[in-house]
């Protein structure tokens, strides 16, 4: 009896092995990137002046580098 259920749950295993690796197979297609990328960033004001006027450097400073709107 023990073996008949263990038999039974491997081959249902199995099967949904065999039907999850075979149903969705993926279509390889190239796509072209978007023409203008945007990066938002969300962020909480910090406790200090200092630590906001040094984010909107680093985001002045990578935009101009990337050439990618933040």
């Amino acid at each position: 009896m023990r073996r008949k259920l263990f038999d039974l749950i491997l081959l249902f295993i199995l099967s949904l092995i065999l039907v999850t690796c075979s149903v969705n197979q993926p279509q390889f297609s190239i796509q072209e990137p978007p023409l203008e990328t945007v990066l938002t960033i969300w962020w909480n004001r910090g406790y200090y002046p200092e630590e906001d006027e040094t984010l909107q450097k680093v985001m002045t400073d990578g935009q101009q580098k990337t050439s990618n709107k933040v």
